[in-house]
């Protein structure tokens, strides 16, 4: 299939990227090939996830505590990481490095400060452009806060694109570490992050339990949600707040949780999650007829079920878009999106707007690393 493409691409344009995130959830690099012209023509290829090993993890969590020289073999190691997922993705699509024009790569976050305009996100592309033969555009979020942007959410202009055909006015939910939504109504275009994500589950298991994420949203439904915990929670000015606004993964006090049992915690947690989205969608100019979801937190069934239960519209998970012929796949939503990101960057069409991230005007982020 992807061998009968490679006409259609010279002749309509569409490039062939392999896009690259590893989010504020730890848990690995999501790696896809999309085939697009950064605008309206989108295939998507086959993608893996690769986890991080334990080892990793544990660094990333502890990362604020790191010294210099630890961060720069931190970097080193999660480069390398990447640099095996690309390699992956060319097998899974039967294709060599030389018919890849470009890898999006968005690095590993190490903290974001949107309102005082920094981020940090490390990663080699020069060893990554190196290693992989592929030019590399990374450093996506930069430009839009030196234009004095929040520099997240990026992903919405892939969000319009994916949503090209659907009843409108809808909204795309992604619940990874931080959750953040998306929402298309004909040419209006407006993003933000709702609240935390699955990150303070994925941390309160960890430390307790010694175990990576909820399954199914397991220990959620075994626990009983504490409604003076939710309520005072959502006080926080935060929530009330206009859009476009986002958060850092460290951005909220949890420490609530130590007189919590770890039930009882995670499934107040996942209910805060459904309140801060119902608390974003009424920010919106129209309530959505539909929200998909995609990140981790739409496997969560216990979160799911807080959603529908609450918003009073239709709650799905992402894999209801068809593109192509073909379901999304859930868990590379993000990595598609930064292929997509890296195409539009080399085409020269923004990716980040004033609805999206406050910045001053729409921007044209990434920096170009040639293999």
């Amino acid at each position: 299939m992807m061998r009968e493409k490679m006409k259609l691409s010279d002749e309509n344009n569409p490039l062939f990227a392999i896009g690259l995130m590893s989010g504020t959830s730890f848990d690995g690099v999501d790696a896809a090939l999309i085939i697009s012209d950064g605008e309206n023509k989108i295939e998507c290829g086959q993608g893996i996830t690769l986890d991080y090993p334990i080892s990793v993890k544990h660094k990333l969590r502890n990362i604020k505590s790191a010294g210099l020289s630890e961060l720069i073999e931190i970097e080193d190691e999660i480069t390398h990481l990447h640099i095996e997922a690309v390699k992956e993705v060319l097998k899974l699509n039967n294709l060599k490095a030389e018919e890849v024009q470009l890898i999006g790569f968005h690095g590993q976050t190490v903290i974001h400060i949107p309102e005082k305009h920094l981020t940090w996100q490390i990663g080699n592309p020069s060893l990554l452009a190196y290693e992989t033969r592929i030019n590399v555009i990374s450093d996506f979020r930069r430009k839009d806060l030196a234009a004095k942007g929040l520099g997240a959410p990026l992903v919405p202009i892939f969000h319009k694109a994916l949503a090209a055909n659907l009843a409108k006015p809808c909204a795309i939910l992604n619940i990874g570490g931080v959750a953040n939504i998306t929402y298309i109504d004909q040419d209006e275009l407006i993003a933000f992050d709702t609240g935390f994500g699955n990150a303070p589950i994925d941390d309160l298991l960890n430390k307790r339990l010694d175990i990576e994420y909820d399954k199914g949203g397991q220990i959620a439904f075994s626990g009983k949600v504490d409604d003076d915990i939710v309520n005072k929670f959502l006080v926080q000015d935060y929530f009330s707040k206009l859009p476009p606004k986002a958060l850092d993964r460290n951005a909220f006090d949890f420490s609530f949780l130590e007189s919590m049992t770890t039930e009882d915690g995670t499934a107040s947690l996942g209910a805060i999650i459904a309140e801060t989205v119902k608390r974003g969608i009424s920010l919106l100019p129209k309530k959505p007829l539909h929200l998909y979801v995609c990140g981790g937190g739409r496997k969560n069934k216990f979160i799911m079920k807080c959603l529908s239960d609450l918003l009073g519209i239709k709650v799905t998970s992402i894999e209801e878009i068809i593109i192509e012929g073909k379901p999304l796949d859930g868990d590379l939503i993000e990595a598609y999106a930064f292929g997509y990101l890296a195409v539009r960057s080399h085409k020269n069409l923004y990716i980040s707007f004033p609805t999206t991230t406050s910045s001053r005007h729409p921007v044209v982020g990434g920096v170009f690393c040639r293999a």
